[in-house]
C-alpha cells in the first residue's frame, strides 16, 4: 500500500511540474530596451530556456538596420550610427592627444575639477582606460557635487625620461567656503609622440588604486 501510495505521489509531482513548465512557457514576456518596452508583432518567447525576439524588432530598437538576403538566407545587421559615434570620438581623443606631459596632467586635472570623466578617460592610456571604464561609464560623470574642486595645482616631482610624476593639489570648496584640499600623484608616459596620463594615486573620490 505504501509502494502504491509513493508511485502515485511521484506521478502527481511530476505532472504538476509539466504544468508548471508549460504555464511558465505560455506567460507573456517583456523585453525592456534602455527601459521602454520592446513593442513587436510577434511576441517574445521561451523556447526550451532561450528567449526568441525577432531579430529585426530587436536590432531597430537598438538603431540598426536589418537586411534579408533570400539568395544565402542571410541576415545582414547593420549599426551604422554606432560605429560613426565610435569614429567620432575616437577623432576627438586624437585631437585632444596631449603633446607634453604638463599638457597631459592639465587635460586630466581639468578633466577632475568639470567632473567630466569623458575628458579624464580620453588622456589615459589603453591600459588605465581598461581599469577605469567600469568606474567612469555609463554616466561619465566623476566626483561629487559638494565639495566641488574649485581650483588645483601641478608640481612635477619626477621629470626623468619618457615617464615623468606629477602632484596634483585640488582644492575644494562648498556652499559656505573653502574646505580643504586632496592631492593625487600623477603618472604620464610618452606614447607614440604623445603624453597620457598611466596612473594616478589615489584617484579622486574613487576608494580604489588603479
Amino acid at each position: 500500500m505504501h509502494k502504491r501510495w509513493g508511485r502515485i505521489l511521484i506521478i502527481v509531482v511530476a505532472m504538476l511540474a509539466v504544468c508548471g513548465g508549460l504555464a511558465s512557457a505560455h506567460l507573456p514576456v517583456q523585453v525592456l530596451v534602455d527601459g521602454k518596452e520592446l513593442e513587436a508583432k510577434r511576441p517574445p518567447q521561451i523556447v526550451e530556456g532561450t528567449v526568441l525576439v525577432p531579430v529585426r524588432t530587436l536590432a531597430e530598437a537598438l538603431g540598426a538596420t536589418v537586411d534579408w538576403d533570400a539568395k544565402t538566407r542571410t541576415v545582414h545587421v547593420d549599426n551604422r550610427a554606432k560605429r560613426s559615434l565610435e569614429r567620432r570620438v575616437a577623432r576627438l581623443e586624437e585631437a585632444l592627444a596631449p603633446e607634453t606631459p604638463q599638457a597631459a596632467v592639465h587635460t586630466w586635472a581639468r578633466g577632475v575639477k568639470a567632473r567630466n570623466g569623458a575628458l579624464q578617460f580620453a588622456v589615459m592610456t589603453p591600459e588605465l582606460k581598461a581599469k577605469m571604464e567600469p568606474y567612469l561609464s555609463p554616466s561619465w560623470v566623476t566626483g561629487v557635487s559638494s565639495p566641488w574642486v574649485d581650483d588645483y595645482t601641478i608640481t612635477e616631482v619626477n621629470g626623468a625620461g619618457d615617464r615623468r610624476q606629477f602632484t596634483v593639489r585640488f582644492a575644494l570648496r562648498t556652499s559656505t567656503g573653502p574646505a580643504g584640499s586632496f592631492a593625487s600623484t600623477v603618472t604620464v608616459e610618452k606614447r607614440d609622440n604623445h603624453w597620457y596620463v598611466a596612473a594616478a594615486r589615489p584617484y579622486p573620490w574613487l576608494n580604489l588604486e588603479n
